[in-house]
């Protein structure tokens, strides 16, 4: 299904996500601004290996797809 799509950006490289849509389509790249950007949340280093295990466990497919996109991406 995901082959269908014509482009998939990745979140966490949304500049460079704009930037290659607009090389594919033939449009002008644009800055885009940062809004509301947050820090790390400090939080994420007092999960313990077990729940991080678990949690990818239990979201295996998300992961999949996640990682088959940024595939795809890294070849644009």
């Amino acid at each position: 299904m995901i082959d269908r799509y014509y482009f998939i950006g990745i979140v966490e490289k949304m500049q460079e996500s704009f930037d290659k849509l607009a090389e594919m389509t033939g449009k002008e790249k644009v800055t885009l601004p940062f809004v509301n950007k947050s820090e790390k949340d400090i939080q994420v280093k007092n999960l313990s290996q077990e729940f991080i295990d678990s949690f990818k466990k239990t979201n295996e497919l998300d992961y999949k797809i996640y990682n088959y996109c940024l595939e795809k991406f890294s070849k644009l």
